[in-house]
């Protein structure tokens, strides 16, 4: 597909040479048409693509030491293909009821419509007036392309299993940034909970296709099981704090675009698979997160063909050149307190691809200094940094952290075969680093 763009900018797209398509996998060679005028071409793909485009003129000035910050950044979506019957003919948003069209012949991404009550939106401005709870009568939210909903959504009924899809835009734009939970009430501020959407009562839900706006704190959570995260965008997390995703139990989050200023994905529940996922971190928090509570038990977790295109990491200010904790693509930030017990095991990250060079946070970081208990079999293979990062694993107490392995770690085009070459300033004992393949994709 060939894409034509326009800018505004006073100088035009200037030298297209210059011009950065990211990932780089996505083979678009950039055109000139004129001076304001750009044309490149997305390869095909079944995935569809999440694609940045910067040229000079979007990138702010940055002093050495700190990351390069897109100011102006342009990020193009396309979807796959919808199969099926149009599903945006109705008119009318209608609760509980099934439109005429709706006859499960109709999906996007794969999805078919549910059997239960279709909860409509099509294009146009909706105030849903905060989080709006999906009583047990929904089974199914449609949101069309050019849909744009203001607020979010909540699941109310434990037994009901909801499915979320359409091209349109859920936002939170409009509602405040939420503080920390008051008491034991899960509300904040009278409107949401936890996040944009929050599915956790239920099973098996799925959302699919969306844009995420904007979230007043999570973009997207469910600690219920057997959930589905594909083809969503999530973009605009402006404040602190505006975490990804979380999944429960066999959760699959795959075929995404998260920009997030906090932890992206967090991999706290077992049986989780994250695949074709792309990455745009922000200046706070990790890309892949472990466990920051008192307690975590997990196992049994794939993470598979991720693009990474920025991290936005950067020292605190004040502190010289030290950064948070929680600034790395891995992450296990462990508890603030002695009472912490970890039991994880069995993670394996392969095919993970940094696009741009990241000035601070780290690859792996790991400080398990007030918990205790085991952290076991992380596996990482084919996985390709850019440039050389601080790792560090820091244990104090009763911790066993065994079987950890590195096959085909490749630093700035070379393999990694010791836990030096590979960055770290403490690595698990028994650690391997094995480079039987470095081929750079």
């Amino acid at each position: 597909a060939t894409i034509t763009i326009t800018t505004s900018h006073a100088g035009g797209w200037g030298d297209t040479s210059k011009i950065a398509v990211l990932p780089r996998r996505a083979h678009t060679p950039v055109t000139r048409v004129n001076d304001s005028t750009i044309a490149l071409v997305l390869a095909p793909s079944d995935l569809g693509w999440k694609v940045s485009i910067e040229s000079p003129w979007q990138i702010a000035p940055s002093a050495p030491g700190q990351p390069i910050v897109v100011q102006h950044s342009l990020m193009i979506f396309a979807d796959p293909l919808s199969s099926g019957a149009d599903p945006t003919r109705a008119t009318t948003a209608n609760a509980g009821t099934s439109p005429a069209n709706t006859d499960g012949s109709e999906d996007i991404h794969g999805v078919g419509f549910g059997s239960g009550g279709v909860l409509r939106f099509d294009a146009g401005y909706h105030d849903l007036g905060g989080q709006m709870p999906l009583g047990a009568n929904i089974s199914t939210v449609f949101i069309a392309g050019g849909a744009w909903l203001s607020g979010g959504f909540i699941t109310t009924n434990g037994s009901q299993q909801v499915t979320i899809v359409g091209r349109g835009v859920v936002s939170g734009s409009a509602a405040p940034f939420l503080p920390g939970p008051a008491g034991s009430k899960c509300y904040y501020n009278g409107s949401y909970c936890w996040s944009l959407v929050n599915l956790d009562n239920g099973a098996g839900h799925v959302i699919s296709g969306v844009v995420l706006h904007d979230p007043p704190k999570y973009y997207f959570r469910t600690y219920a099981p057997n959930a589905t995260v594909r083809g969503v965008k999530m973009v605009g997390a402006w404040p602190f704090n505006t975490d990804g995703v979380v999944t429960g139990a066999n959760g699959l989050v795959t075929d995404t675009f998260i920009r997030s200023n906090d932890d992206s994905v967090k991999l706290f529940s077992s049986g989780m698979t994250v695949s074709n996922v792309t990455v745009w971190q922000m200046s706070n928090g990790g890309v892949f997160q472990l466990g920051w509570w008192t307690s975590h038990s997990q196992s049994s977790i794939t993470v598979r063909d991720i693009t990474l295109l920025r991290a936005e990491w950067r020292p605190n200010p004040g502190w010289e050149s030290t950064h948070d904790t929680n600034d790395a693509i891995v992450d296990l930030r462990g508890p603030d307190a002695s009472t912490g017990v970890y039991s994880i095991a069995d993670i394996t990250w392969e095919r993970i691809g940094i696009e741009t060079p990241i000035v601070g946070g780290g690859f792996v970081k790991v400080n398990l200094s007030q918990a205790s208990g085991t952290v076991n079999r992380l596996k990482f293979r084919d996985v390709f940094l850019p440039n050389r990062m601080e790792s560090s694993v820091y244990i104090a107490r009763g911790q066993t952290l065994q079987g950890w392995a590195f096959t085909n770690l490749v630093v700035n085009g070379t393999c990694a075969g010791s836990a030096t070459a590979a960055g770290f300033v403490s690595s698990p004992p028994d650690a391997t680093f094995a480079c039987p393949s470095c081929e750079d994709p």
